[in-house]
């Protein structure tokens, strides 16, 4: 017999911890809303995890990590604050669970 194991469709949200609880949770928002604008059928509203870095160098060094091991992953940049990086959206895969695996929960 032939069996089918459905992967778990996961897209990790880890946004910068120097912000206060309304920061973060808009800057997860527009990080999810333009994951689902460039990939609009890869992530399908299933598991979603809000994980946390302590700031805007931390996040910039997991997100080259990230674009070099994965190709579903987006940047959110804030154009009110000097468009400074504030938000990864990352789809997992193998790779990404391993970049991803110590991160704390947001």
């Amino acid at each position: 017999k032939n069996f089918h194991y459905m992967i778990e469709e996961k897209l990790y949200v880890i946004v910068r911890s120097d912000f206060s609880k309304a920061r973060k949770a808009v800057q997860a928002g527009q990080a999810v809303a333009k994951f689902v604008q460039v990939f609009p059928y890869v992530w399908r509203n299933k598991t979603l995890i809000y994980l946390r870095v302590s700031d805007e160098k931390e996040l910039s060094k997991l997100l080259d990590k990230l674009l070099a091991n994965a190709y579903k992953v987006v940047e959110y940049r804030e154009p009110s604050w000097n468009n400074s990086l504030t938000a990864v959206a990352a789809f997992s895969n193998e790779e990404v669970d391993k970049l991803i695996k110590d991160l704390k929960l947001l």
